[in-house]
């Protein structure tokens, strides 16, 4: 029989009250970009499209897609700022549901989105590709949704809205005698997942 854990807290980036900035925080591993409004991660360790975006979700965040032209600049800079990325990271655009139909997970169409497409792309290559990758010339590609690249999460900034804790997840509350925040999270998860979550 497996065992769940209960994950009963977390804490919040191990920051003080005292020493929150006046800036809302998110996560302490994500970087803040004023012009997208957003903050965002690039997971350099490969996963495929459906871990990728179970890894945003637990994290509190989703996986990103360049909406508009802050966020695309946002992607690329995090992308030219780690590793050299050989083929690009995924984006949260799929036709998972309907084959040819691409969606971001916000349910944006790409038809909305501003994109171009890398030479000789869509090519939905032996009927199998059903995710988008952005490239790091900046361009889209569509891939294997089972293959492995990285990815970028992020989180949008809900507009005015700031915590105690300076986060801007209303779920931690301040514990004056630690002088950290915590969460207490319902949902029985297992460790591995249990530590992926925020």
């Amino acid at each position: 029989m497996h065992a769940r854990l209960l994950l009963v807290t977390l804490v919040y980036c191990a920051l003080p009250l005292a020493r929150a900035s006046k800036t809302a925080k998110f996560r302490c591993d994500y970087t803040y970009f004023q012009d997208a409004g957003a903050f965002l991660k690039l997971h350099e360790i490969p996963a495929n499209w459906r871990e990728a975006r179970l890894r945003c979700h637990l994290e509190g965040g989703a996986l990103a897609s360049p909406l508009d032209s802050h966020l695309l600049q946002a992607m690329q800079t995090l992308m030219a700022g780690g590793p050299k990325l050989k083929c690009g990271v995924f984006l949260g655009i799929h036709a998972t549901f309907s084959r040819g139909d691409f969606f971001s997970i916000e349910g944006v169409p790409l038809n909305k989105i501003p994109h171009k497409w890398a030479e000789g792309e869509p090519d939905n290559y032996n009927d199998q590709e059903s995710c988008l990758l952005l490239t790091p010339q900046g361009e889209f590609a569509d891939v294997n949704c089972s293959d492995t690249y990285p990815y970028v999460c992020y989180k949008k900034t809900p507009v005015g809205m700031k915590t105690m804790c300076g986060t801007v997840d209303p779920g931690y509350t301040f514990e004056p005698k630690t002088g950290s925040c915590y969460k207490f999270h319902s949902t029985p998860r297992t460790w591995s997942r249990a530590f992926m979550t925020w």
